[in-house]
């Protein structure tokens, strides 16, 4: 009963303080919404993933063993719980002779029932083979074979002696009339080199091949009750359905000497469908950070507005009697009830954001034509339930426990007396604000250091670790730091900003840095929220942008040239053959030059390119000296077409040892193995790699051209591996690329620029996470532009009494209202300063970092649409203020002070 009492008294206070109550939900619902929004997307999709994984399985379980004991196994596989068909086949590899053309297949001899499972294989056909009859695949039609017509399967044997030498040979054939032909769906476990004869004729066919005492293989087709066994809102619990329907089946079938096979079916699809939810479902969580500490910052704001008038609460409670665990139990109620409300509103924003979420080409499943959207319903699983309202608990307490703490900290005497603003704050501590300026400064330093080292450097190398740990936060940490100096620490800043605002406060200018020092936690709350938002605002689009460039270099390094035509090795054409088709090439109407490009091996490990240096800036005119380590693209390949020079990547320095300028001294093999000629000259450049010309940076690579080997040896040596092509401008790349194809055939792989930077935007994740960080972004600023107006609300609200004696001596509802816009303003004006630095060297380490691990550099884009987030931030600064504002304009002053008493 006394539990229920302190619930029921918990309950009421949370009702009383509305206000505070209101400002925590606003940050805590948010919040939830954001990192649950994922899982309702993932829980609303369930059944169109499953019916994508699930759905296309159309054998759920195949068994194999002897074709004696295929019936009986048959029949013991029924009996076992939730097998709904157990159909049995015998199989056996045939060959096919088609118009003289030996085909393999695969013999099915199937009973009559097999027809009722053909929509379950995802198999059509127009008849089922009868006695002396078969069934083929319908691409054998375009062979000539119609309904009808007889076909002869053989099988050839052969007998040799241990030295290989053949002794005998023979041919056993059978044939067989044409019944009909089959179609098989795309998703069908049955492919176009199976055909089908009446289980009936398995005997005659035995005897025609002289196979009568070996025995075929007996299979079993397996089909599920799958209601019982999947469930697409529990795949992991299906799984473990799946393995205990599998050992029930190994039981019944072992004594048959059956054995099911170790993967594939339905137990594999629903293995997929639950990694991939386990991906959806995990993948967002790092992503929310950024907006969950602005939540839980809102939140805390919540909590401190309710400190000054429950220090009197508290003590009367205390003074009945409650002891300090009591009231520490009585506030952990408070915070769980709040939770509770916060995860059931969080729920209802994340069911509208989940809508948005699952629109991200990751909620799509790629099939061989691209994205397909599935199916999506609202849909709320308990495992998505549970972790709302644990995550929700968690952003309580963690807003909460401040508040906690200074209200478990004060004694009776001290809670009873009278008290001002400041007091209700802990005390503050400026070396944590040192320290953690410290690691941000010294993170920074890192990323610094490393940049200049460069990324091959052995110190660079040894530093790599704790600068990927600290690069990422150290501009989270120096802000951190300096927003709680400056605005708990010192009162410099508020003055000076307020000076600023001299022209529109007038002679209340005084007051505003004073007002803001005595609810210090709450200025310092509101400031870290700007500052993170801000942040966030404005990093994101700085990495989309920067993201996107890399991308369109990324496509650039792998496809130079307007096209790009690559060559298999095995492909026909060798030498001047090759030689002469590039200058074919270069003849096609709308190419403006070629560049062609030579594999070669040396004689030890690595991959030598020869091309054409004097034409390779005509095809790859992007090149910058950026982009090879600083080394200047029109002087390294001035220095390549002198015959006496080569460039190469840093493996093969690291194997060698050798330094630019050092001379150089390496052999050529030739098809065979052997040395086929010697280059002799000097080590020019070291290049991370020449664009299009690359087996990754730790493979060790050469760049020579033509004239570095003696003439005739290139003809000898290799094939022709790249061509690229630059087209006139106006050109028509279709034809081209037809032309290319119609010289070099089929074997070519020809693509455009185009082609490649659309498919390396067209990555689901990559577009995915960030359109979920921008819609994260959208939200952050929701959150701010409500932390500016709780600010300014909440100060007119809990100064009410002081407000309204300043009016009513003549000071003016304009005029105190301005004091009151003022104070956010200043707060807001000192989050966007910091927040738009700290967003700018969050994106800035971010970047540098991850370009130290890439050899194609990461440029640094700081688009014009960054000056958006500040508009609009300005703008709901001044909206949030404004509304706050309205608040004193509309006091009642009368009233107010009737309610003093006075």
């Amino acid at each position: 009963m006394r539990r229920l009492a302190v619930a029921a008294y918990a309950a009421r206070s949370i009702l009383r303080r509305r206000l505070a109550t209101a400002s925590a939900l606003i940050g805590l619902a948010l919040g939830i919404a954001i990192a649950s929004a994922p899982w309702v997307a993932t829980d609303s999709t369930l059944r169109g993933l499953a019916d994508y994984y699930v759905g296309g399985v159309s054998i759920d379980l195949t068994a194999s063993g002897s074709e004696r004991n295929v019936v009986n196994a048959s029949v013991a596989a029924g009996r076992v719980p939730d097998v709904a068909r157990a159909e049995p086949l015998v199989g056996f590899g045939l060959t096919v002779n088609v118009s003289g053309d030996l085909r393999p297949v695969y013999a099915y001899w199937i009973l009559p029932t097999f027809n009722t499972v053909l929509s379950r294989i995802g198999l059509t056909w127009s008849a089922s083979p009868a006695a002396g009859g078969i069934v083929l695949h319908d691409s054998l039609r375009s062979a000539g074979l119609d309904i009808g017509q007889t076909v002869s399967f053989e099988d050839h044997r052969e007998w040799r002696d241990s030295n290989g030498t053949l002794l005998k040979s023979e041919v056993w054939t059978f044939s067989r009339r044409i019944d009909g032909f089959y179609n098989a769906t795309s998703g069908s476990a049955i492919t176009g080199g199976a055909s089908f004869l009446p289980a009936a004729d398995v005997r005659e066919a035995k005897v025609a091949l002289n196979f009568t005492n070996y025995d075929f293989s007996g299979q079993l087709f397996l089909w599920f009750d799958r209601g019982p066994l999947v469930n697409p809102y529990d795949p992991e619990g299906s799984a473990a359905r799946l393995v205990r329907e599998r050992t029930l089946l190994e039981a019944a079938l072992t004594p048959y000497q059956f054995y099911l096979l170790p993967s594939g079916g339905l137990e594999t699809a629903v293995q997929n469908l639950a990694a991939h939810l386990r991906f959806l479902r995990i993948w967002f969580l790092p992503f929310t950070i950024p907006t969950t500490a602005i939540a839980i910052l809102l939140g805390r704001v919540g909590f401190d507005l309710g400190l000054t008038g429950r220090r009197r609460e508290l003590a009367v409670l205390r003074a009945r009697g409650i002891s300090v665990r009591g009231v520490r139990g009585f506030l952990l109620v408070e915070t769980t009830v709040v939770s509770l409300l916060a995860a059931l509103i969080g729920l209802g924003f994340a069911v509208l954001l989940s809508r948005i979420i699952i629109s991200l080409p990751m909620f799509a499943p790629f099939t061989v034509n691209g994205p397909r959207a599935v199916p999506a319903e609202v849909a709320i699983t308990l495992t998505t339930l549970g972790f709302t309202i644990g995550f929700a608990w968690l952003l309580a307490w963690l807003a909460s426990q401040r508040a906690l703490k200074f209200a478990l900290s004060k004694d009776i005497v001290t809670g009873f007396r009278a008290y001002h603003e400041e007091e209700m704050s802990l005390p503050h501590r400026g070396s944590r604000d040192f320290l953690l300026v410290a690691v941000g400064v010294a993170g920074l330093a890192l990323v610094v250091l490393v940049a200049l080292l460069g990324p091959f450097s052995e110190i660079a190398a040894w530093l790599g670790f704790p600068t990927i740990i600290l690069a990422p936060v150290a501009p989270i940490l120096l802000a951190v730091g300096l927003v709680r100096y400056l605005t708990r620490g010192t009162t410099k800043v508020y003055r000076a900003l307020a000076r600023l605002l001299r022209p529109f406060l007038g002679k209340v200018e005084p007051l505003v840095d004073k007002n803001l020092a005595r609810a210090p936690r709450r200025a310092s709350n509101i400031a870290m929220i700007v500052t993170f938002a801000m942040a966030f605002l404005v990093a994101m689009p700085v990495l989309t942008a920067s993201s996107e460039a890399y991308l369109d270099e990324q496509a650039r390094w792998g496809t130079p040239s307007d096209i790009v035509m690559s060559m298999s090795f095995f492909s026909s054409g060798r030498g001047a053959a090759d030689l002469r088709s590039s200058e074919q090439a270069g003849a096609i109407a709308g190419v403006a030059g070629v560049t062609p490009v030579f594999e070669v091996s040396p004689t030890g490990p690595g991959t030598i390119w020869v091309f054409n240096a004097s034409s390779y800036l005509g095809t790859v005119p992007w090149l910058e000296p950026r982009h090879l380590l600083g080394v200047e693209p029109r002087q390294l390949m001035q220095d390549l077409v002198k015959g006496d020079a080569l460039a190469a990547n840093p493996e093969f320095q690291r194997v060698s040892g050798l330094r630019v300028g050092d001379p150089v001294s390496l052999s050529v093999a030739d098809l065979n193995g052997s040395v086929a000629a010697t280059f002799t000259g000097r080590f020019a450049a070291l290049v991370p790699t020449l664009p299009g010309m690359s087996y990754g940076p730790t493979w060790p690579q050469w760049y020579v051209d033509f004239s570095a080997l003696p003439p005739g040896v290139i003809e000898r040596l290799g094939r022709l591996s790249q061509l690229f092509v630059a087209l006139t401008p106006g050109a028509d790349s279709a034809r081209v690329v037809a032309s290319l194809r119609a010289l070099f055939g089929e074997n070519a792989y020809i693509r455009t620029s185009e082609e490649a930077l659309r498919i390396e935007l067209a990555n689901p994740v990559r577009a995915g996470t960030f359109q979920y960080l921008e819609t994260q972004s959208q939200l952050a600023a929701i959150l701010m532009v409500l932390g500016i107006g709780l600010l300014v609300f909440s100060a007119a609200s809990t100064r009410r009494n002081e407000l309204v004696t300043l009016v009513a001596r003549g000071l003016g509802r304009e005029l105190a209202a301005r004091l009151v816009m003022a104070e956010g303003w200043i707060v807001a004006l000192l989050g966007i300063i910091l927040g738009t630095a700290t967003g700018l060297l969050v994106a800035a380490s971010v970047l540098r970092i991850a370009s130290s691990y890439t050899w194609i550099p990461i440029p640094f884009v700081l688009p014009w649409t960054v000056v958006l987030p500040v508009l609009v931030v300005t703008a709901g600064v001044w909206a949030a203020s404004f509304l706050g504002a309205l608040a004193i304009q509309r006091m009642d002053v009368a009233r107010v002070l009737k309610l003093r008493g006075g």
